[in-house]
């Protein structure tokens, strides 16, 4: 529905709303909505490939968007520093519980701070971000100043722990 009500406001389609308001204006040229028969690498639920073309090019909005890993940190980076709206916009997001236990949503982010009695032997910092059904991710860690995104591939689970023990590596 957020995608309909920003194509009536701006007057334009959405694919012409993520190129002119992210795209261009970030350099990214290889991130595109999918597009119904585009060729898409399929994800897995386990060990079984499941194709999900036809699946991310009917989500638009809600999160067929496909990018390399290079113009997704491009686009991470931009989104906390500025580059692409005022800070302010972002700068104090109410977060607010969800089914999934401890994470958090608000400002179209998802907050994961995980209480250290949880992850007793591996700290587990606060991130913000998202990740996507297909196993994609892309989180800021505020106290390590730290970005990272990539691919799990992986419909079966969460990409959270790929992503701490990158952050354990960060300095």
């Amino acid at each position: 529905v957020l995608g309909r009500v920003a194509e009536a406001v701006a007057g334009v389609t959405i694919h012409h709303l993520l190129d002119e308001a992210v795209c261009r204006p970030l350099g990214l040229t290889a991130t595109h909505y999918a597009a119904a028969g585009e060729r898409v690498e399929p994800v897995y639920h386990g060990k079984r490939a499941v194709e999900c073309g036809q699946y991310l090019a009917s989500q638009t909005a809600r999160g067929g968007v496909i990018a390399t890993n290079t113009e997704l940190m491009a686009f991470l980076r931009a989104f906390f520093n500025g580059g692409l709206f005022d800070p302010a916009h972002i700068a104090d997001p109410v977060f607010r519980p969800t089914q999934f236990v401890p994470l958090r949503y608000g400002s179209g982010m998802m907050r994961l701070a995980v209480p250290r009695v949880l992850s007793p032997l591996v700290p587990a910092p606060e991130i913000v971000g998202h990740s996507g059904t297909t196993g994609s991710f892309a989180f800021y860690c505020p106290s390590k100043d730290a970005y990272v995104c990539g691919t799990i591939n992986q419909i079966a689970r969460r990409p959270f722990d790929v992503v701490y023990r990158m952050l354990a590596t960060a300095r």
